[in-house]
């Protein structure tokens, strides 16, 4: 065994151990936003002692010229000493979500654990055991294999089926809620017999390599043919993040018995390897309409092979089961109707929800509101997320988070800029900087702070971004004949929209101003939750999925003309 020294703790390594795997199990708060693959730069350390060289992702990124590491690119090779240079810090509220109060009924799965028992007459052994559960042929093998006394865990799913056992005792019984989302992926880890949230957590999606936005992943899928590479990135990704929950608590993915995956419709057909020309091209039918649910080896999750997993399909288009889910979610808590769900970012999905209806509708809104710009970045440590100016554009004042220095604008801090460039009237109606310098190849270029640009190019793709989603919001109430008057809550979701200023959403025409405006945080894994803990929770998400109205904004001239006038500013 190895030593692994950082500050005053010691952690031992095995030979050849993953030196991001370790820290991230081992350091609360310490993460591997890409999942480990070592192209997103962040898991920064200094090293020294005895461990694997540089490598070609390393040196690529300039990581050693500058005497660091990339954790998760380092192999322990004997006693190492570690320092981190971004110190690990509670980023962790991007991803929260309300627990929603639903009690634990026919969970998707659920472990028991017992003992074999000893032949009393010519009763089958497993009759009183199993409760006249269905047995799986993996079950049966196992169970052939006991010998009366000896403590085994069997795992069942809803549907009474008795689809995994194995000797020895569980940990724990537990269960994972997935939101697959286009830049990250979140997990919550739940007792299933307590209902209780016990941790989550997140990484960066991997999918990110291949396109910040999902229209340029599924056109890469299709003429690049890279639906298999995608989807294994993804589904290594979702057991790096099992496995990490699960060590927080000190159990193992074996004690995963229940898993729900909820995404958009596009992150779903990569996750199943579903072709993707149909949700690619108009009118963008995705294959699923029903939920998708077996043992994850089955689904391409080998290392979660004792997890039984349901998969709820999309909505409709590209409103999908995240929609769903939130919307679930939005249900339960009892937000007053009617109310507009939106959860923006590159494919911002709108859902309205009015009695007994529910119309639904998405748009894709360009990476610009998700921090791809000049100076852009996730919601990550260093990250802005308020702005304000002088009269000249200079920062006085920027919110980072973590409290670091600015390493670039969230999408939260796009959007602050944005509004605090159109309250000075820094900016003009059409969206031409009235500040800043030139370059080389005539762009005008706003020098916010140091290492800060903001230039003319990002306040073009800022506005095509805002007039999408101002025009669908616009367009899907008037569809369902309501007026922004009406609605007695606007409900943000997801991570983008738990970290906007709401005033500043409001003035650039991103959100309808409406009585109440809620951010609710990951409403997507809330929901996800609650169908992995209640059948009746399903069964309620399978309502709200079989009445929905779906607006297809593609195909509708009043969105089309909306989103041109929708790029003024003011």
């Amino acid at each position: 065994m190895a030593r692994v020294k950082l500050g005053s703790k010691i952690f031992e390594a095995g030979a050849g151990e993953n030196l991001g795997q370790l820290l991230s199990r081992s350091v609360p708060g310490f993460r591997l936003p890409c999942g480990g693959y070592g192209y997103c730069g962040k898991c920064l350390v200094r090293v020294r002692g005895t461990a694997s060289p540089p490598s070609l992702m390393e040196e690529k990124l300039g990581v050693t010229a500058r005497g660091l590491r990339l954790a998760c690119q380092v192999i322990v090779m004997g006693d190492v000493e570690v320092e981190l240079v971004q110190q690990p810090e509670a980023v962790a509220a991007l991803i929260d979500a309300p627990e929603v109060d639903v009690p634990v009924e026919s969970p998707v799965a659920t472990i028991i654990a017992t003992e074999f028992p000893k032949p009393r007459n010519s009763e089958p052994l497993t009759r009183t055991l199993l409760s006249g559960h269905s047995l799986s042929p993996e079950a049966v093998e196992v169970f052939s294999r006991l010998r009366p006394g000896d403590r085994t865990s069997y795992y069942v799913n809803h549907l009474g089926l008795v689809y995994r056992a194995r000797r020895g005792e569980p940990s724990a019984s537990l269960g994972l809620a997935v939101d697959v989302g286009t830049s990250k992926i979140a997990g919550y880890l739940v007792d299933l017999v307590s209902g209780r949230r016990l941790a989550y957590e997140y990484v960066e999606n991997p999918q990110t390599r291949y396109g910040a936005d999902v229209v340029t992943r599924l056109t890469r899928i299709i003429e690049e043919d890279l639906l298999d590479g995608m989807r294994s990135d993804t589904l290594r990704a979702i057991e790096r993040l099992a496995a990490t929950l699960a060590a927080r608590i000190g159990a193992t993915v074996h004690d995963i018995a229940g898993m729900v995956v909820v995404g958009n419709a596009a992150m779903i057909h990569v996750l199943l390897g579903l072709r993707v020309d149909t949700l690619a091209t108009a009118p963008y039918a995705p294959i699923l309409g029903s939920p998708v649910e077996g043992p994850a080896p089955r689904l391409g999750l080998r290392a979660l092979r004792y997890t039984w997993v349901h998969v709820p399909p999309p909505i409709s288009g590209f409103v999908g089961s995240d929609a769903l889910a939130a919307t679930l979610a939005s249900e339960l808590l009892g937000i007053p109707k009617p109310y507009l769900l939106m959860d923006l970012g590159t494919n911002t999905e709108l859902v309205l929800v009015a009695g007994n209806r529910c119309h639904v509708a998405s748009t894709p809104a360009g990476p610009a509101i998700e921090g791809h710009v000049s100076s852009g970045m996730t919601g990550a440590l260093g990250g802005v997320v308020r702005v304000e100016l002088d009269e000249e554009g200079r920062a006085t004042r920027l919110e980072v988070l973590g409290g670091s220095e600015p390493r670039g604008f969230t999408g939260a801090g796009v959007l602050s800029l944005m509004a605090e460039l159109v309250r000075k009237r820094l900016v003009d109606r059409g969206g031409r900087l009235r500040i800043g310098e030139k370059n080389s190849e005539g762009i005008r270029v706003l020098r916010v702070a140091d290492g800060l640009v903001f230039t003319q190019l990002d306040v073009r793709e800022f506005q095509k971004a805002k007039a999408a989603i101002h025009a669908a919001w616009q367009v899907l109430l008037e569809e369902a004949g309501f007026k922004p008057d009406d609605l007695e809550a606007v409900v943000l979701a997801g991570s983008l929209g738990t970290a906007v200023d709401p005033r500043d959403a409001a003035e650039l025409g991103l959100v309808p101003r409406a009585r109440r405006l809620l951010q609710l945080g990951n409403l997507a894994g809330a929901g996800a939750e609650a169908m992995l803990k209640s059948g009746a929770a399903r069964r309620m998400a399978a309502k709200l999925a079989g009445k929905a109205v779906h607006v297809d904004l593609a195909s509708n001239k009043k969105f089309r003309s909306e989103w041109i006038r929708k790029t003024m500013l003011y």
